[in-house]
């Protein structure tokens, strides 16, 4: 548990820390050439400490050199369009829900069901919502439902971590997507009112 602690703390060191480079290229430049005559002794101080604070985050986190690729993206990837996609996906969707109180194949085929739409639909930020999408399915099923999912979410965030190295980030918003479907299904609200389409709603 501490490792997972641990590696949150570097990143959202890392987050801060490449922010405020971003924020110190913006006010003096990539490469600051400062003239200091006509500066008062305060202003000179803070700007000379800006600068080998932004040569030191220079330093820690060198600019790389994007590649392109010449495969074009299509517009329902991004933004809007993804969100309009899963609208268009949930007017004709068929709702597997029901109760259960024995055997794992109904919430086991939520979570599956739901991951293998995701990958057919190729939508880039579409994984937030399918994460509340499946969990408001399976926790419709009761309580049964809801520990079989969590029981899988589980599994699967720790193998994102600490097989696939992704970032903790990622798996907290996941969390968070899993949770909101869960407590939408608990309160009786409807998949549309529990699970957002437009990825900018899951933090």
């Amino acid at each position: 548990m501490s490792d997972i602690f641990n590696t949150m703390k570097k990143e959202l060191i890392e987050k801060d820390e490449r922010n405020r480079l971003d924020e110190l290229k913006n006010k003096y430049g990539r490469t600051p050439n400062i003239d200091y005559t006509n500066m008062c002794l305060r202003d000179e101080l803070q700007t000379r400490f800006d600068l080998q604070e932004l040569n030191n985050l220079q330093q820690k986190y060198p600019e790389v050199t994007p590649t392109y690729t010449t495969t074009k993206i299509p517009q329902a990837q991004y933004g809007d369009a993804t969100a309009k996609a899963l609208d268009n996906y949930l007017k004709d969707y068929q709702y597997h829900t029901g109760n259960v109180r024995s055997g794992l194949v109904a919430p086991i085929n939520d979570m599956i069901r739901n991951y293998d739409t995701m990958k057919d639909m190729k939508l880039k930020e579409s994984d937030p919502f399918f994460h509340c999408k499946a969990n408001y399915e399976a926790a419709s099923r009761g309580m049964y439902g809801t520990a079989v999912a969590n029981a899988i979410d589980l599994g699967k965030e720790a193998r994102d971590i600490f097989v696939k190295r992704y970032p903790i980030s990622d798996s907290i918003r996941d969390y968070r997507a899993n949770l909101r479907g869960q407590r939408g299904a608990f309160n009786g609200q409807t998949l549309e009112e529990t699970c957002p389409t437009h990825h900018k709603f899951y933090k």
